[in-house]
């Protein structure tokens, strides 16, 4: 064709559109089961930009904060009150069964005395490929370590399906692997371990682990001290060899079946460590660690809603908590079951068995606190318009009420977003990507950041009331207190 017939052509499919998005019912047209949309002509012709003010998480709960002060000079109250106020405020406070904001003491009271007793207190994080990659697991890891001691990437698996940006890893050898998600082969008695998945070495294995070079890299990922084999010798005489770099290769041997932890210890912090195995066994991870302090492990279950755990065998999985010395458990999930709700018996439903499961996971590990995160905002279209989910919001709350009245916190990632619609915003600034549900590192960093900063201040909480040796009375009256958003505000839908 001829450029000034292409140019016509365009010309007469634009005005054919036109008209089609004049004539075209705003309802739409149903047709059997099938209902059509066209968008309007206004839609077509115009576009509405959302304007999208930024709110550093620090500058927003820094605001929060001259309100408690405020405050505190007008009533006068003690200082365990004054910080009561500043949890009540802070935009992205935790959820407490029974509103108790002691929940958190006990396993704070274990971390402050994790290296007195040189001992490793391990916390869990359990999520969907939203914490792929260490994402948020980083965040939290780096705030407990920097605190109170302690380093390394935490439990690995024998071979990554995805690669973290926290540890580097090749394997080698002779095995099969086997998982409660994704395409790997499953296990019929479901002993999967920790991790939801293990590796079964038929003959021997290699495995290289080192600390990540780039330069965001926390401190203390950069060095290990204490590597811990989780292994089931199928046939006795499993044999591992670990060879630091610089240092003298150490030799274990099993000399029995069954479930065993094989510890090396460094003379002297190593960044880089080879495993080699021979012999037939389930190894369910490997603990990569310091000799005291915290460790954080980041288990990632792409597609998973988090309603799998009361399915697993649980003898395994409990030993195995205890022997770890499990602090906390962080369980987030739920945003994978959003598109797939179509009403309140969906939510019902999902309510339901997350309450299950968090109850089977107290009876395994009954002193861990449990922390649930909920589903971030999810946006989709709705008659040609980015919306959240229609049932998204409910499921939320939902989800908030059945942890709670199950004794587990919940952190409202939903709200702390900035609630309905926020994630358009998330994506317009860089936070989120374009398929509005995932996070991108900078969002994750963005949204670990308001997590880690909630953290500290129970923690600070706890440690006021420790040194005053008093109890008072935590009853404030809640509507004196102007929760702000924490990131975005004026967010609309486009």
């Amino acid at each position: 064709m001829k450029p000034y017939q292409i140019t016509l052509f365009l010309f007469a499919v634009i005005f054919v559109l036109a008209v089609i998005a004049a004539l075209f019912p705003k309802e739409g047209l149903t047709i059997g089961k099938t209902q059509l949309r066209f968008p309007t002509l206004e839609k077509v012709m115009t576009r509405n930009e959302a304007e999208i003010e930024i709110i550093d998480p620090m500058v927003a709960f820094q605001d929060s904060i001259a309100q408690v002060v405020q405050l505190e000079k007008e009533s006068e109250q003690d200082t365990v009150n004054f910080y009561v106020k500043m949890i009540e405020l802070n935009p992205a406070s935790f959820h407490f069964p029974n509103d108790d904001k002691t929940f958190f003491d006990s396993f704070f009271k274990e971390l402050d005395n994790a290296e007195k007793k040189n001992e490793v207190v391990r916390i869990l994080h359990y999520g969907d490929s939203q914490i792929e990659m260490d994402r948020m697991s980083s965040d939290i890891r780096a705030f407990f370590q920097n605190k109170f001691g302690g380093g390394g990437p935490g439990l690995i698996p024998l071979q990554q399906t995805i690669s973290s940006a926290s540890v580097y890893q090749s394997t080698s050898g002779d095995f099969t692997d086997y998982a409660i998600y994704g395409t790997s082969s499953r296990s019929r008695d479901k002993f999967y371990g920790p991790l939801m998945k293990y590796h079964k070495i038929h003959s021997s294995a290699h495995l290289v682990v080192s600390a990540p070079q780039h330069k965001k890299a926390d401190e203390k990922l950069l060095s290990y001290e204490k590597i811990t084999l989780l292994v089931d010798d199928l046939k006795g005489g499993f044999q591992v060899k670990m060879k630091p770099d610089k240092q003298p290769v150490q030799e274990l041997t099993i000399d029995s079946t069954g479930t065993h932890r094989l510890v090396f210890e460094l003379d002297t912090p190593n960044r880089r460590f080879t495993l080699t195995m021979n012999g037939n066994a389930n190894i369910y991870g490997v603990m990569v660690d310091h000799k005291s302090g915290v460790a954080v492990d980041n288990i990632p279950i792409r597609g998973s809603s988090g309603t799998f755990f009361s399915s697993l065998e649980d003898s395994l999985l409990a030993k195995m908590y205890k022997d770890m010395n499990v602090g906390m458990i962080i369980m987030q999930f739920g945003g994978n079951s959003v598109p797939g709700i179509s009403g309140q018996q969906g939510v019902d439903y999902l309510k339901k068995t997350i309450a299950t499961q968090i109850r089977f996971i107290q009876r395994l590990c009954p002193n861990a606190k449990i922390l649930f995160i909920g589903p971030s905002d999810m946006s989709t279209r709705v008659n040609g318009v980015l919306k959240t989910y229609t049932h998204l919001s409910s499921l939320n709350d939902a989800l908030r009420e059945a942890a709670v009245k199950n004794g587990a916190a919940y952190w409202d990632m939903f709200n702390v977003m900035g609630g309905e619609n926020s994630m358009i915003a998330w994506v317009s600034n860089g936070y989120a990507g374009n398929d509005y549900i995932h996070f991108t590192p900078k969002g994750a960093a963005k949204i670990g950041e308001a997590l880690t900063q909630s953290f500290a201040l129970m923690y600070d909480f706890y440690k006021v009331r420790q040194n005053l040796k008093h109890n008072v009375s935590l009853d404030i009256p809640k509507d004196t207190l102007a929760p702000k958003p924490l990131i975005f505000e004026n967010h609309e839908v486009e």
